[in-house]
């Protein structure tokens, strides 16, 4: 069974979930991520979004994604570059 996902800082949700270019300041990137480099919360939850992203990007388009059926994916190293939102 799945371990369920765990809570971020709640002074740190929403900057969680705005890691795409040109969502957070270059400042508030800096924190988050120094943040999640010190709470192993947090970088659950930030991992948890960037699967997310890896699986809605490496879905052909055109196509639904089946949401319960999507399969995990091993994202390369290039393509978290462009999620992270130190890339900014």
């Amino acid at each position: 069974m799945k371990e369920p996902m765990k809570k971020p800082c709640a002074a740190w949700t929403e900057k969680l979930a705005a890691r795409h270019p040109g969502d957070l300041s270059t400042d508030e990137c800096a924190g988050l991520n120094a943040h999640i480099a010190v709470c192993p919360a947090c970088a659950a939850v930030s991992a948890e979004y960037l699967l997310i992203d890896a699986l809605i990007l490496a879905y052909p388009s055109g196509r639904t994604l089946p949401v319960l059926l999507a399969p995990r994916l091993v994202l390369p190293e290039s393509r978290v570059s462009d999620l992270d939102c130190r890339q900014t």
